[in-house]
């Protein structure tokens, strides 16, 4: 009988061929996926993600760890989320949605090394990834307030030549390259902006880290 860590990696790699054959055949046949064919994508590389890395947790693996897999799991989702709607939209990224996707990135980094380490010293990394998120929090509450009073710019400035400075804007510029204005605003995504689903997804990851860094040792 093959082991669960065999089923955990088979169940993931057929969710991710699933999505490379939704993304081979839009592309092909110049298909265009409706709002519930994405949430489907969604929910495929969810339990891929979630299952790849319950694969090679600890076999005596605690709750807390498996908060933090899942919870880094979601933060991946929230990245290629950054990447798949402005791609998809042709949208341009700000340089304050390129803090929050860099923020997202630290944050599921922090998450991902927690996991594998002992609770006493997990917990100092959870309250370090909520403290993320409470900055995460600002800079989304930043660009929502901006888009509100289009008078404010914040284009052209010092933070985006900044930004565009890092190696990571020249490794991976459809990620982190602010090419855009913090000003324009674009048609909303199952009801809200993008700038909105990030503060939703800062205040949740606030809230699972917080009650991890202050949960006693389980």
């Amino acid at each position: 009988m093959k082991s669960p860590k065999f089923w955990l990696i088979a169940t993931a790699l057929a969710c991710f061929a699933l999505l490379a054959g939704a993304v081979y055949f839009q592309y092909t046949y110049y298909m265009y996926p409706c709002p519930w064919c994405v949430i489907q994508r969604y929910v495929f590389a969810a339990i891929g993600l979630i299952c790849l890395v319950a694969a090679f947790l600890p076999q005596t693996m605690t709750r807390r760890s498996a908060m933090l897999g899942a919870l880094f799991s979601v933060i991946c989702i929230c990245v290629g989320s950054a990447v798949y709607f402005p791609y998809a939209n042709f949208m341009t990224s700000c340089p304050w949605c390129v803090i929050q996707r860099y923020v997202f990135a630290v944050i599921g980094l922090i998450c991902l090394i927690a996991a594998f380490l002992p609770q006493s010293i997990a917990r100092r990394f959870a309250t370090l990834g909520a403290l993320f998120s409470l900055f995460g929090i600002s800079a989304a509450g930043w660009l929502i307030w901006v888009q509100a009073h289009p008078e404010v710019s914040c284009g052209i400035d010092p933070v985006e030549t900044s930004l565009n400075k890092f190696p990571t804007a020249k490794l991976l510029p459809f990620l982190f390259k602010a090419n855009g204005m913090c000003t324009t605003e674009y048609d909303p995504i199952m009801g809200l902006h993008m700038p909105q689903w990030s503060l939703l997804a800062f205040i949740g990851i606030l809230i699972v880290l917080g009650s991890l860094a202050l949960r006693r040792s389980r």
